[in-house]
């Protein structure tokens, strides 16, 4: 069946954006959609205690939300600039007056591999941004950014004709924990342990489970696997539908097409950072039982 084929089936039970309807699961449901550090690697005691000190003798807060924000979209790039290459892009970038973008919020959770430089903060033409989302927690919605001084104040201006700033409690009770000696770097060296060890449960059971059926590239870090289904024919919205029924979901790979929902067709993203090993394995053997219904 082709990508058409398959879209002009599903066209009428699911729309375009997001990752498609939400589901009725049945109880017990393993979810492998991922986008939120393992609670293992958060240390709720600290955060709260940091959110109780920012409140104590708070005399007004503000919250604001930007309208019209579209859903999130992520793009799971299949090869990763050399360190040269990066200096080679750095270098024409300040040759030629253009800017150069360096946002990874997965480069502090590598646990496997080579780590690549990031993009050097001495030139004039590199900027970066990061978030806590992935490692502190997705509800912070906070991040940072590291930028050449003469580019701040537009920035600046820009960031406050959107929602003028980032929910000044979470701010501060991120100073709170941020600037205690070592607690950062902990939370990330128990996140990485954790997502090596179950990225391992995750790929070895997919090899086990399904084989020669599916195609992937061993995570390096990060907390998704992004997975190629091998049979042509298959169709993936048909596959989710069978194993939400018996108890898994996932999140199919069309919806991380940058120019819509036509692309990726063959492809599934699986989330392993939430999810125990015990989890991972047996949401692995439904989508395995989805696939031969």
């Amino acid at each position: 069946m082709t990508s058409s084929a398959i879209l002009s089936r599903s066209a009428k039970s699911e729309p375009a954006g997001g990752f498609g309807p939400v589901a009725t699961l049945p109880p017990g449901a393993v979810r492998l959609v991922g986008g939120a550090p393992a609670a293992e690697a958060l240390l709720t005691g600290e955060l709260a205690a940091a959110f109780t000190t920012a409140l104590a003798g708070a005399t007004a807060l503000q919250y604001s939300v930007a309208p019209g924000i579209e859903p999130l979209r992520g793009w799971i790039a299949e090869h990763e600039l050399s360190g040269a290459d990066r200096a080679r892009a750095v270098a024409l970038a300040g040759r030629y007056g253009f800017l150069v973008i360096s946002d990874n919020p997965y480069r502090s959770l590598r646990f496997a591999g080579a780590e690549v430089p990031d993009l050097p903060l001495d030139s004039e033409a590199v900027v970066r941004v990061n978030t806590f989302s992935q490692t502190l927690g997705p509800g912070l919605r906070s991040g940072w950014i590291a930028a050449p001084e003469w580019l701040l104040p537009v920035l600046t201006r820009l960031r406050a004709n959107v929602d003028q700033h980032s929910s000044l409690l979470t701010q501060t009770a991120l100073a709170g924990v941020l600037t205690v000696p070592g607690f950062f770097d902990g939370v990330l060296r128990t996140a990485r342990e954790l997502y090596r060890e179950r990225s391992g449960v995750l790929t070895a059971a997919l090899r086990s489970r399904l084989g020669e059926r599916v195609a992937f590239d061993v995570p390096e870090g990060g907390i998704f696997l992004w997975m190629r289904a091998t049979e042509p024919a298959l169709d993936l919205v048909a596959l989710r539908e069978r194993a939400r029924a018996l108890g898994v979901e996932f999140a199919l790979g069309r919806y991380f097409d940058p120019e819509g929902a036509g692309g990726h067709t063959d492809r599934i993203r699986l989330g392993f950072s939430n999810a125990s090993g015990a989890d991972i394995e047996l949401g692995v053997e439904r989508i395995a039982a989805a696939w031969v219904a």
